[in-house]
């Protein structure tokens, strides 16, 4: 590992540091805290140089990881526009934990992505506007749309590891939570990438903003992804090499 990488990483560590001390500060006489874990498992398919398909399966648990919170299966596309710019969307399914019982939600986003690379600092963006139709008691479906900005930075290790961390904000559109900033999202973490396959560890903190009384979650993370492209089948020719094994 390079001494600039070296350096980078530290940068990476104290910008961690000064972020969520500044985030969690206010919330320090707030008593109201839970500890979360959130996991998901999933395929992702690269059909193509610029299209991709993504499937995965979550389960996430609050109370100090001591109940479940959400399950159900997600599915995303994303196509690269440009170099630097890729648009998606994706579904998700969702038996989500409402007071004391599981009730079913839909999830639907549309993304758009920047991502950049500055020697070996990657700078990315993601713009995604997202809706919920949520069953309720009553029988009626409770629609909300946020839209969420994200930034982030990774470094590019040049190793089997790649840290990063990300900032994103929480702004409602409508529903009964739509006016102005929701809450504030801060994580940090790494990936591994094991050639076909993808484990994700990261840390979070998500500070509510316009509801006070929430809670103030520090969600611990978890994935696993396995990796297939798609290869296209050539002409055989006499002269072409044979296929690297």
């Amino acid at each position: 590992m390079s001494t600039t990488t070296i350096r980078w990483i530290r940068r990476l560590l104290m910008a961690a540091i000064v972020l969520s001390s500044a985030a969690t500060a206010p919330q320090l006489a707030h008593a109201q805290t839970d500890v979360q874990l959130w996991t998901d498992g999933g395929i992702r398919y690269q059909v193509s140089r610029r299209l991709r398909l993504d499937a995965a399966f979550l389960a996430r648990f609050d109370q100090n990881i001591s109940r479940g919170r959400l399950f159900g299966p997600e599915a995303s596309f994303s196509y690269k526009l440009a170099k630097w710019i890729r648009i998606g969307a994706g579904y998700r399914f969702e038996r989500r934990r409402i007071g004391g019982s599981l009730r079913t939600a839909h999830r639907l986003n549309f993304d758009l992505r920047l991502r950049r690379k500055v020697g070996q600092v990657i700078l990315g963006y993601r713009l995604r506007l997202q809706e919920r139709i949520r069953d309720r008691r009553s029988g009626n479906s409770d629609v909300r749309g946020t839209i969420r900005n994200r930034l982030g930075l990774d470094i590019d290790t040049d190793t089997l590891v790649t840290p990063g961390m990300t900032i994103e904000f929480f702004t409602g559109m409508h529903g009964r939570r739509s006016a102005g900033l929701q809450k504030v999202r801060l994580t940090f973490g790494a990936e591994f990438d094991l050639d076909r396959v993808t484990l994700g560890a990261f840390y979070r903190v998500q500070i509510p903003v316009a509801r006070t009384g929430d809670a103030t979650l520090h969600i611990l993370g978890l994935s696993f992804r396995a990796n297939f492209k798609h290869h296209r089948r050539q002409r055989h020719e006499e002269e072409s090499p044979p296929p690297a094994s």
